[in-house]
């Protein structure tokens, strides 16, 4: 939900008036966007101001109820419309502090009459307010709450679930107060995922690594409570940095690719700057990969083999919804197996076909499988032959002719 282009509204009534059946090109009004929300006047002119204020409507000069539809958008505001809530959550805050003035210090007889005396007029003033703010700050505070603007969100809602309650319209205050209380918690878990991702860095320069991933994790934990995604893309990059630093280069690759792609699951108008920068050390890690593929071919150690071998495949399979980075990948792996002896090769070939089994991608699986195959033949190990034999034989489809899988 957090960093939303527009409320929900907005969207709706702003695809109703560029692509429903009634589509308008150029000016409507006022009234048919009441229509859209179901009669409310003021529900209707929060949503022409966050629409106007996103560069897809124009107001007529003057004030006037007529609206110019922007296909596409003219250039945004963005802060525009944060600023119209902003005045009016400070306006909400003031009456609900005179409306709730000394009430805490009213703990004496003395003090609880006067207040009780006064009480009317304050109710009076609540309901004065409600009466004509009432709609349109609501409407406000749930645009925000979906926008995930949480530091407005909570004494906004704390103010209006006041004065609310005062003025006996108890349903609206416990919508307000709900609003607030979820606000406050993401807000909580946000703060709390950016110190555990400071801790994580602190470890992580000490080469606690073990400490360091722990806290990272809680980060990224932390940050899917919040449900905010800059905070997700920012938690998966603190721990991919984490895990690049500790030599884990393949879960830094899959952290890095995670943080990217919830990056670019953003509005495009809203792609965070560190984009490019997670891009930059995704790429990083996986040249490294590279790296390490290319000098086994010289220094054929089997420790070494084997930690490359799991890394390898393991960035492959991360990778798998990524068509350049599997290629980069695949292509490392190939390079890789024409470097080191045949038996070593036809491990390295199978244990990634296993994966690409496993990660559902079966035609590359039957390939894989058919090299190693080839492999064990030609390293005279019959027996593996005849077990991958059977992984291919178990992949083959009805229609497909005997001794071929694919």
């Amino acid at each position: 939900m957090a960093g939303r282009a527009l409320s929900s509204m907005s969207t709706l009534v702003l695809r109703e008036l560029t692509a429903g059946p009634r589509a308008v090109l150029g000016w409507t009004s006022l009234h048919r966007v009441e229509g859209l929300v179901g009669g409310d006047t003021e529900v209707a002119r929060v949503v022409v101001a966050e629409l106007e204020a996103a560069g897809h409507v124009t107001r007529q000069p003057g004030g006037g109820e007529r609206l110019y539809v922007h296909v596409p958008p003219v250039e945004p505001n963005p802060d525009r419309f944060k600023t119209l809530v902003e005045s009016l959550m400070r306006e909400a805050v003031e009456v609900d502090h005179r409306v709730h003035a000394d009430i805490d210090l009213a703990t004496d007889e003395v003090g609880l009459v006067a207040f009780g005396r006064a009480m009317p007029a304050r109710r009076q003033d609540a309901e004065e307010w409600v009466g004509g703010q009432g709609l349109r700050a609501l409407t406000m505070l749930t645009v925000a709450w979906e926008r995930g603007w949480y530091d407005l969100v909570w004494p906004f809602s704390a103010a209006l679930g006041g004065l609310f309650r005062v003025a006996d319209h108890h349903d609206h205050a416990r919508e307000a107060v709900r609003m607030g209380i979820d606000a406050v918690y993401r807000l909580h878990r946000t703060h709390l995922s950016s110190l555990r991702m400071l801790e994580a860095r602190l470890l992580s320069d000490r080469d606690q690594h073990e400490d360091a991933e722990r806290a990272a994790t809680a980060a990224l934990l932390c940050a899917l409570q919040a449900a905010d995604s800059d905070t997700v893309m920012t938690a998966y990059g603190a721990r991919g940095q984490v895990r690049e630093h500790a030599g884990r280069l393949a879960d830094a690759a899959n952290d890095f690719d995670r943080a990217l792609t919830t990056a670019r699951s953003h509005n495009a108008a809203q792609r965070p700057p560190s984009e490019a920068v997670l891009a930059a050390r995704f790429d990083a890690v996986l040249t490294r990969l590279e790296r390490a593929a290319t000098l086994l071919g010289a220094q054929a150690d089997p420790v070494d083999h084997a930690r490359l071998v799991d890394a390898l495949t393991e960035a492959l399979g991360y990778a798998q919804q990524a068509d350049p980075t599997r290629t980069r990948l695949a292509r490392a792996v190939g390079a890789l197996q024409e470097m080191i002896p045949q038996r070593e090769a036809a491990d390295l070939v199978l244990l990634v076909g296993k994966h690409a089994e496993q990660t559902g991608r079966i035609a590359e699986a039957r390939e894989y499988y058919r090299r190693a195959m080839a492999r064990y033949d030609a390293a005279d190990l019959p027996q593996q032959a005849e077990e991958v034999r059977t992984l291919l034989t178990s992949l083959t489809r009805p229609e497909d002719p005997p001794g071929r899988a694919e």
